[in-house]
Formats: structure tokens, C-alpha cells, sequence
């Protein structure tokens, strides 16, 4: 019964540690993953370190790239946007094609490009270093009820 009770305790701390670290919750913003996920969603995502390596095809959350021309002055401003919802679309090694352009996704690196015809993804702004994803989309949640 003892044992029972300790292995009863240890999955219920792995699963608190795993919901409390390795899970979040990230809002969609903008059109470009529809119809995936409309403007509004919310998404269920497991932070990167507690999961496998991510593969093309793979709903992502990472940060975009730099934003032009913003110089960052402290730690208080951030160069990036906030976090994006993409889909890997290539991997190191593959080959992209951009209009009449072909270029190589360089090793350690990823191709994002958004569901919806209208998105700014890596067509714009090339391959983002892996260490750009910070989460892996693993499902929806419900939608928020209005507050009375």
C-alpha cells in the first residue's frame, strides 16, 4: 500500500512540474494561420525543452525576427514582435522556392510560413535559427466566455 501511495505521489508531481513548466497557453494574433487557427484563438503549446526535435509540418510558436530598425536601449525593450503562431515548412537542407528565387534552409535553421494567403513568415524574412521556436502547438482550447 506504501508503494502504491509513493508511485501515486511521484505521478502526481510529474504531472503538476509538467503542467506548471512545459505547457502554455499562447493567443493567436492576425489571419495568417487561418483556417488552422483564426485571429483570437488560443492554442495549447509544450515549451520546447520538453520535447522532441520539431519537424516540417510541426504548428509552432517562436519569435519573429528582429524588427527593423529598432535599436534596443535596455532590457526593457525588446528588438522582436511578439510571439507568432507558424508552420514549419522546411527544415536544414531544403530547398525553398520564393517567387523566382530558390534558397537553401542553412543548417539550424527552419522555414515558417502561415496557413492564410496573407502572412509575414520566412518568405519575407528567410530561415529563423531553431532556437527562434520557443513552443510546439500541440492543440485548441475552448474559446473564453464573454465575462458578464
Amino acid at each position: 500500500m506504501l508503494i502504491l501511495l509513493a508511485v501515486l505521489a511521484a505521478v502526481v508531481l510529474a504531472v503538476v512540474v509538467t503542467v506548471r513548466y512545459g505547457l502554455v497557453v499562447v493567443n493567436v494574433l492576425g489571419v495568417s494561420m487561418q483556417p488552422t487557427f483564426a485571429d483570437g484563438d488560443r492554442a495549447l503549446a509544450v515549451r520546447r525543452r520538453w520535447w522532441r526535435r520539431t519537424a516540417r509540418g510541426d504548428v509552432v510558436v517562436c519569435l519573429p525576427p528582429p524588427l527593423p530598425g529598432v535599436q534596443p536601449t535596455g532590457p526593457d525593450r525588446p528588438t522582436h514582435g511578439p510571439p507568432v503562431v507558424k508552420r514549419i515548412v522546411g527544415v536544414a537542407g531544403d530547398e525553398m522556392t520564393v517567387g523566382d528565387r530558390v534558397t537553401a534552409v542553412p543548417a539550424g535553421h527552419v522555414w515558417l510560413r502561415g496557413d492564410g494567403r496573407h502572412t509575414y513568415d520566412s518568405d519575407q524574412y528567410g530561415a529563423l535559427p531553431e532556437t527562434a521556436v520557443t513552443a510546439v502547438v500541440v492543440g485548441r482550447l475552448p474559446a473564453r466566455r464573454a465575462r458578464r
